[in-house]
């Protein structure tokens, strides 16, 4: 999933109880203020070619600056390790290495990111799968030059694709296929959202929401606060098709509304279909889901909108918006129920 192409925000004062329902951004510059559920901080960071949001409740208003500031930094830390595009990533230094067979030893972080997209990606059947990086540089091309790559060149990129030939023995990962390469994209966001809440719980918050993009996890709401999150039309960005309460659980959601375009008068999706080794194209407006980390609802919303059908067996609760407006959701999807996932 990339950094721009999430669907869900949640909203800022109200995620409090502090009155209707608003827009994120209007809640997201540095403010401290006081709320039924304490104090509450509230700033905004680019950080991993998005806006990441984050909004600490608690008891002393210095704990809830270094809460924030203690989220900025996770996510800067997680950007550091597995972007994609930057050549100095230790991502990156994995992809040239492993990519010629050798073993590398990674860090824990790099490492829990790399289990769980192994294991999402066999309980996905395949549908969620990082091991297309190749792929994903050839057809970034595609939509920057607006000329299709020959037969020849998608042919070299599929040959070296599949998450399938990573291999992992303890902290020492190695590439079964040469050249393959690694774009943890759809899944190393939600990780930092979920390092982001991790850090600021350590600096004294209470409860919150930290908001990358439109991959989120919302932590500690307390009575009537629950943070309140919503679900935008995907063929309307300033409609709200839904709203949601959401507690200890993450949301996520994958699109093609802002990030596909049109090259040659063929639709170039920014998601890359394992099954095809050609962009998506997905018969969904928007894929979202409610799961117990933001790491996960991140991957399995991509992992839907590429394969619709899994929904129904998926491990996390779903709900899928068509190109029509219809939708099919999740028997738990609109509940409060714990998330599995």
């Amino acid at each position: 999933m990339s950094m721009l192409s999430r669907r869900a925000f949640v909203s800022g004062a109200a995620a409090f109880g502090a009155g209707a329902l608003l827009p994120w951004a209007r809640a997201a510059h540095a403010l401290s203020q006081q709320t039924r559920a304490g104090k509450l901080e509230a700033r905004a960071y680019f950080i991993m070619h998005t806006v990441v949001e984050v909004v600490a409740i608690g008891e002393r208003g210095s704990d809830l600056v270094r809460a924030c500031e203690a989220a900025a930094g996770a996510c800067r830390a997680v950007e550091l390790r597995m972007n994609f595009h930057d050549p100095r990533s230790e991502l990156s230094r994995l992809n040239e290495a492993a990519g010629r067979g050798e073993w590398v030893e990674v860090s824990d972080e790099l490492l829990v990111v790399l289990e769980e997209a192994r294991r999402i990606h066999i309980a996905s059947s395949g549908a969620f799968d990082p091991g297309t990086g190749a792929l994903v540089r050839l057809y970034r091309k595609t939509r920057e030059s607006g000329a299709w790559p020959g037969a020849d060149e998608i042919a070299r990129a599929r040959e070296s694709a599949g998450m399938d030939s990573v291999e992992i023995r303890g902290r020492r990962v190695r590439f079964g296929n040469s050249g393959m390469q690694l774009d943890l994209s759809g899944i190393a966001k939600g990780y930092a959202v979920d390092r982001a809440v991790a850090a600021m719980r350590g600096a004294g918050a209470r409860a919150g929401v930290v908001n990358a993009g439109g991959d989120l996890f919302a932590f500690g709401g307390v009575a009537d606060a629950l943070p309140r999150a919503a679900i935008q039309d995907p063929q309307d960005a300033g409609r709200v098709r839904h709203e949601l309460e959401l507690l200890e659980e993450g949301l996520a959601s994958s699109g093609d509304a802002e990030q596909g375009v049109v090259v040659a008068g063929r639709f170039c999706s920014h998601l890359i279909d394992p099954a095809t080794g050609a962009p998506a194209r997905p018969s969904l407006g928007s894929a979202s889901v409610r799961a117990a980390s933001a790491m996960s609802a991140d991957a399995w919303a991509s992992a839907l909108y590429v394969r619709p059908a899994l929904a129904a067996r998926a491990p996390v609760e779903s709900l899928l918006i068509g190109p029509r407006g219809e939708e099919v959701s999740s028997a738990r999807f609109f509940s409060n129920s714990p998330r599995k996932g």
